[in-house]
């Protein structure tokens, strides 16, 4: 009787990797958004960006966090400012604490009015705040916004009650949200921002464009600008930038005509409005009247990039020179050029 082959030995099993805990796991996760964090041996300044969570960095569309941020970080290290990143309030509260540290909160101020009261009082005990809250409560909402940069002169459409002349009517509270052009006479929903139309068609090539530019602006400095433009037969009438025809001899011609011929003006514009605001990192969004060429604001909102114009418009940018930065290190770079010109003069420097 032939013998039994003994029983083979049970495979081992192989190691286990070591499971990363849960903080190294949102260390790696974070990275995966920003970079490396540079770390300096003997840096001038601290900053410290605030956000609720680590998932929240993008606030619901104010920023792109790994289109942004790997420029950004390396840019204030350069200018001798140690960057760092805190999400509790027991954390942010030290950290602004521990270094004397100024702070970027990263936060939309139109889904999140109010916010966690924990996370605003650990975040307003920085000496030196950017997007701060008070601010963010006013330009939530546009008729507040208006009321309150216009007594401050800064010129925005007349709001309007009755219907004398066509009136753009817009929600109250939100962006990119649908509008109505209200003829003369009809009756206006009251609920509503509702202000005088502004015409700010420009003729290209035989055809009427809607228009509009958008500043991008850190405190005083505007580090950036595009134009919007909405076709006319497309029998709408709000402008955005993502709506913009890819027509590169149209945005060319536009941002000639619209900024650069005027660029001078925009920039007292976002002086003027640093001086109401405060320190931030806004989006300005202006419209030029056909009629009488005065600019006029019409919003205004927290936002640290113009990721979404930029990839609306990556198949025509080889073709329009002014894009570029927003495809490069340049736009996060100069961003962080005058977030420490800003530092630099709250301290008298």
């Amino acid at each position: 009787m032939p013998t039994q082959a003994p029983h083979a030995a049970a495979p081992q099993q192989p190691e286990r990797p070591d499971v990363l805990d849960r903080s190294e796991r949102r260390r790696a996760a974070l990275i995966r958004e920003t970079g490396e964090v540079p770390v300096l041996a003997d840096p001038k300044g601290h900053v410290v960006l605030c956000a609720a969570r680590a998932r929240g960095l993008a606030a619901k569309g104010k920023m792109n966090p790994s289109n942004f941020l790997p420029a950004f970080l390396p840019a204030l290290a350069r200018l001798g400012l140690q960057p760092h990143f805190a999400f509790a309030p027991s954390d942010i509260r030290a950290q602004i604490a521990r270094h004397d540290a100024t702070a970027i909160a990263i936060w939309n101020e139109e889904k999140h009015r109010n916010g966690d009261p924990a996370f605003r009082e650990a975040t307003e005990s920085a000496g030196l705040l950017f997007n701060s809250f008070a601010t963010g409560a006013k330009i939530a909402r546009k008729l507040e916004t208006n009321i309150w940069l216009s007594g401050h002169g800064i010129r925005m459409p007349p709001v309007v009650r009755d219907g004398e002349d066509h009136v753009f009517s817009n929600t109250a509270l939100g962006s990119s949200q649908p509008v109505a052009l209200v003829a003369p006479g009809d009756p206006i929903d009251p609920e509503r921002y509702n202000t005088r139309y502004i015409d700010t068609r420009v003729d290209h090539e035989g055809r009427p464009y809607l228009t509009s530019v958008r500043l991008m602006a850190v405190g005083p400095h505007v580090v950036g600008a595009f134009v919007g433009a909405r076709d006319m037969r497309w029998q709408r009438f709000s402008v955005h930038g993502v709506d913009t025809p890819m027509d590169a001899g149209l945005v060319n011609f536009l941002y000639d005509r619209l900024y650069l011929s005027r660029k001078a003006e925009f920039a007292d514009i976002a002086r003027r409005l640093h001086a109401v605001l405060g320190p931030g990192f806004y989006h300005h969004d202006l419209i030029v009247e056909r009629d009488t060429d005065l600019i006029y604001l019409c919003e205004v909102g927290f936002k640290f990039d113009a990721s979404a114009f930029a990839a609306n418009m990556r198949p025509i940018a080889a073709d329009v020179p002014w894009l570029r930065p927003f495809y490069t290190d340049e736009f996060a770079s100069k961003s962080a050029e005058a977030f420490h010109a800003c530092w630099e003069a709250a301290r008298g420097g």
